[in-house]
């Protein structure tokens, strides 16, 4: 790591700019080997390049999935509200005609009401 940061490095080219991948292969290791056995190195290599620290991804990750997930939940809400609002619209337009269709039956006078069931000859 100091022989990139140095500028002196033996393998990698000197453009390369700090990484884990460019001290992995300047150390003769492989990038998943410094995540694994030297994660505090890991660290210092993002510090270092500048890199978001990789918990701060991601907790901005699951900010990002739950922000995502509130507006889906919002917008299914308002939906819901939508749709409950028609049904007792509908509903209570029912009611009136009920309502309506009740008084002209009993104002026409004699009505027999319905028979219910079955009735045995």
């Amino acid at each position: 790591m100091k022989r990139i940061e140095v500028g002196r490095p033996k393998i990698v080219s000197i453009e390369r700019r700090m990484s884990i991948a460019s001290v992995a292969q300047e150390a003769g290791l492989k990038p998943s080997t410094i995540h694994t056995r030297y994660p505090e190195i890991a660290d210092e290599i993002r510090q270092r390049s500048g890199a978001k620290d990789a918990k701060k991804l991601r907790t901005s990750r699951k900010l990002k999935d739950r922000d995502r997930k509130i507006a889906t939940l919002k917008r299914e809400l308002s939906e819901a509200k939508m749709l409950l609002s028609r049904t007792a619209s509908m509903y209570a337009s029912s009611l009136s005609q009920i309502a309506t269709l009740e008084q002209a039956l009993s104002s026409a006078g004699k009505v027999l009401p319905f028979p219910r069931g079955r009735r045995s000859p």
